[in-house]
């Protein structure tokens, strides 16, 4: 996805939206950004963190607040080298291993201070914090397979869904018409995608999927599932997922 100034169509033209983001693959720069104010939209990348010694282990992190590795922060420096767009601002959720990741990539994109959004943190697990795949499964062995997933004494998804739509009603008001970096969890991308009704295949560290959003309409200020429209996986995971997931259809978020 590469941001560009607009062309004379609209930008929902460019991006083929008709009712829903069947090709959101293009997004204002930082130039372009302050010509588009008047889009009732943002266009956001929802990335994955760089890995922790924990993700390293294959361990259950939740909301326990692990650094990053220096093979992370290595990485987290070459994506923004090569970052696929001209971001305007970098949003984070507020656990150190996605706050680190995004401060990396502002850093090398010469972009200003991240935010940092409690309501983009990863799903509470509970009883499983700590914990490796094989461990769950074998004290718990009918919950393991389960998806979206329910940890014991953790998070539901459905309150993953309603705070990370409160965080992004806050970024589509924010940063109307802009080009953000979102970086986040594997659970909040998959929880979205989910909520949408496309594949949500294994998100690699620092991958993801482009997502927009509409200006909020609820009268509280709120981001409905209605509101927000699903794009495409980033190449690394295009390539992971195939390219009959990659490119099955996309519909508006209901």
């Amino acid at each position: 996805m590469r941001c560009a100034s607009p062309a004379p169509e609209s930008h929902a033209a460019r991006a083929g939206l008709s009712g829903a983001a069947d090709d959101i693959d293009d997004c204002p720069g930082k130039a372009a950004a302050a010509r588009t104010r008047g889009s009732k939209y943002v266009d956001v990348l929802a990335l994955r963190h760089a890995p922790t010694g924990w993700n390293d282990e294959r361990r259950r992190q939740g909301w326990a607040d692990q650094p990053l590795t220096e093979a992370a922060r290595r990485a987290a420096r070459a994506w923004g080298d090569r970052a696929p767009a001209s971001f305007s601002t970098i949003v984070s959720s507020d656990l150190q291993r996605a706050r680190e990741t995004a401060q990396i990539i502002a850093a090398t994109l010469a972009l200003d201070d991240v935010e940092a959004l409690g309501g983009l943190r990863e799903q509470h697990q509970g009883a499983w914090t700590g914990l490796t795949k094989e461990q769950i499964k074998l004290r718990w062995p009918e919950r393991h397979r389960e998806r979206p997933r329910r940890p014991v004494d953790g998070e539901p998804a459905e309150a993953v869904l309603g705070r990370v739509l409160a965080a992004l009603a806050q970024i589509a008001t924010v940063h109307e018409g802009e080009c953000v970096l979102i970086v986040t969890h594997s659970g909040v991308i998959q929880t979205l995608e989910r909520a949408a009704g496309v594949a949500a295949p294994p998100v690699p560290y620092l991958e993801g999927r482009w997502f927009r959003l509409l200006s909020p309409t609820e009268e509280n200020g709120s981001l409905s599932v209605g509101s927000l429209l699903a794009g495409k996986l980033t190449d690394g995971r295009r390539r992971l997922a195939g390219v009959a997931a990659a490119d099955r259809s996309i519909t508006e978020l209901r």
